[in-house]
């Protein structure tokens, strides 16, 4: 009676060191993959800042113009992105914005129809050609402007990762189970 008191005493023991160290494993590897994630995101929302300053430096005309009828052809694309933009010359004064653009309307329908939330604060970005600055652009993004491909791949991940640490935990249960049965029979 005492021998199967102790073996199951033992063994429910063993089995919560083994739950309690895979989901703290599981728990410690989703930590440091979302933050590495996140680091990701912001590299990804980096570079989409930087594709529209290129796009919009390519409005600059030599003698510190800047062509608003180029500016207007990149309005629908900027649209698209549920990106609001506005681009001020050299000395800070305005020369263009998407807000006062014809696709104004075009951005805020996209964002409510992709339901990709308020916009970010603004974000300063210089406007630089010939490796002198032009302009700056001011520009807000979407919120919630996480691509569906990276949204599905981190949740695949975390899946994975609940997966595992269930399989770990049933594995290091059944052996602590096992281990306790073979030391506690001589008992």
């Amino acid at each position: 009676m005492a021998s199967s008191s102790l073996s199951r005493r033992l063994g429910l023991g063993f089995a919560a060191i083994g739950v309690a160290a895979a989901l703290l494993t599981a728990v410690l590897v989703n930590l440091a993959f979302g933050s590495r994630f996140d680091t990701y995101l912001e590299q990804q929302r980096d570079a989409r800042l930087q594709q529209i300053a290129t796009a919009v430096a390519t409005a600059y005309r030599p003698g510190d113009e800047w062509d608003v009828q180029e500016l207007e052809q990149l309005a629908p694309g900027l649209a698209m992105a549920g990106a609001e933009v506005r681009v001020l010359d050299a000395a800070g004064e305005p020369v263009w914005s998407t807000s006062e653009s014809t696709a104004s309307g075009m951005a805020e329908m996209h964002r409510a129809m992709s339901s990709t939330g308020p916009l970010t604060d603004p974000v300063d970005v210089p406007v630089t050609v010939d490796g002198e600055q032009r302009g700056t652009l001011i520009v807000r993004l979407p919120e919630g402007s996480v691509p569906v491909a990276d949204q599905q791949f981190r949740s695949a991940i975390n899946r994975l990762l609940l997966a595992g640490g269930i399989g770990v935990a049933v594995v290091a249960a059944v052996v602590g189970l096992l281990l306790v049965r073979r030391v506690t029979r001589p008992v």
